[in-house]
Parts: C-alpha cells; sequence; structure tokens
C-alpha cells in the first residue's frame, strides 16, 4: 500500500512539473510572436574563424570557444610551425636517401 502511494505521489509530481513547463514554453512562444522578439541568429559567414590552422570553423562573434576545437576565442593563440621532414643522409655513401612510398 505505501509503495503504491509513493508511486502515485512521484507521478503527480512529475505531472505538475510538466504542465508547468509545458505551460511556460507555450506562453513564451506566443510572446515571442506578438512582440517579435524572436532568437537574432548570425547569418552564414558572418563570423568568426577558429585561428587553429587544422580547424578554422566559423564561430559566432558572441562565442568564447570554438565549437569545433574548443580553443579560447578570445585570448590571442599562437601556433608552431613544425619543420617538414626532408630527405635522410646517408653517411656510407654520401647521398640522399629517398624514403619509399607507402
Amino acid at each position: 500500500m505505501i509503495h503504491a502511494l509513493t508511486i502515485l505521489a512521484v507521478l503527480v509530481v512529475t505531472a505538475v512539473l510538466f504542465c508547468g513547463w509545458l505551460i511556460v514554453v507555450v506562453a513564451r512562444f506566443i510572446w515571442r510572436l506578438i512582440t517579435g522578439l524572436g532568437r537574432q541568429d548570425t547569418p552564414r559567414g558572418a563570423g568568426r574563424p577558429c585561428m587553429n590552422p587544422g580547424c578554422r570553423t566559423d564561430n559566432p562573434l558572441h562565442a568564447r570557444f570554438c565549437r569545433r576545437c574548443g580553443i579560447n576565442l578570445r585570448e590571442p593563440v599562437f601556433f608552431r610551425q613544425l619543420p617538414q621532414p626532408g630527405p635522410r643522409f646517408n653517411p656510407a655513401n654520401g647521398r640522399e636517401r629517398q624514403l619509399a612510398n607507402i
């Protein structure tokens, strides 16, 4: 008997919370329709590109972090360019060794 009352109380509380949430969502939707204060989405291309050379994702102007790689967009970030590997020198015959393409 006690378990059934507990389950019933949980269901009633859940239903009340859900109905309250639903009323708020519908009221907010109606308010936005009446006042015309919808969400202002930034148009495509109007944003700040990520400074990470491997990412370069276009982010909104108000964004603090990149939505793809997560770096901080408000502080300057310096990326070090790594040297590209060149041909290897073989001291036995004094020539450069060509690496096989795999």
